[in-house]
C-alpha cells in the first residue's frame, strides 16, 4: 500500500517538474510571446538583471549574447549599437536596454532599428541635458553594466578600444 502511494507521489512530482521545465522554455519557443514580454518589460536600474530575467524569461535572457560596438550622441539623441549572436540575432524580440546620464537621469530605449544581427537602440535625452556632448553614460544590457566615455565628438567605438 505504501509503495502505491510513493509511486503516485513520485508521478505527481515528475508531472509538476515537467510542467515547470516546459514553462521555462515557452518564451524561446514562441517568438510572439517573447517579443511581447520584451516590449512590456520595465526593469528598474538597481535590479535590471533580475528584472529582465523575471519579466522576459530567465532562459531567453541567459541565451542573449551580444557586444556593444558603437555609442554616439547627436544633439538630443544617443544611439547604442549592438552586434547580436544567434538566437537573438534572428528573433524579432529586443531585450530592454537602460541608460543613465551623468546627471542621474535614467532612460529606457525609445526605439530600436534592426539590420540583420545589428540592433540600434535610440535614447532621446531630456532637452535640458542635450545642449552639449555628455562626458559619459552608463548602460545596462544583459549580463553587463558599463560606463562608456564619449569622445569630444560624442562617439565611442569598440574598434577604437585597445585590448
Amino acid at each position: 500500500m505504501k509503495l502505491r502511494w510513493a509511486i503516485a507521489a513520485l508521478l505527481v512530482l515528475i508531472s509538476a517538474g515537467l510542467a515547470f521545465v516546459a514553462r521555462l522554455g515557452a518564451p524561446s519557443n514562441n517568438p510572439a510571446e517573447l517579443s511581447k514580454r520584451c516590449t512590456e518589460s520595465r526593469p528598474a536600474w538597481a535590479s535590471y538583471q533580475e528584472d529582465i530575467k523575471g519579466q522576459v524569461g530567465a532562459q531567453p535572457v541567459a541565451r542573449w549574447q551580444g557586444k556593444l560596438v558603437d555609442l554616439r550622441q547627436e544633439a538630443g539623441l544617443i544611439t547604442a549599437t549592438f552586434a547580436l549572436e544567434s538566437p537573438w540575432a534572428e528573433w524579432e524580440a529586443d531585450v530592454p536596454v537602460l541608460m543613465r546620464d551623468p546627471m542621474g537621469h535614467e532612460y529606457r530605449q525609445d526605439g530600436i532599428d534592426r539590420d540583420g544581427s545589428i540592433r540600434r537602440y535610440r535614447f532621446h535625452l531630456d532637452p535640458a541635458d542635450a545642449s552639449s556632448i555628455l562626458p559619459w553614460v552608463d548602460i545596462h544590457f544583459p549580463h553587463t553594466e558599463r560606463r562608456i566615455a564619449l569622445g569630444t565628438g560624442g562617439h565611442w567605438s569598440y574598434a577604437a578600444v585597445k585590448p
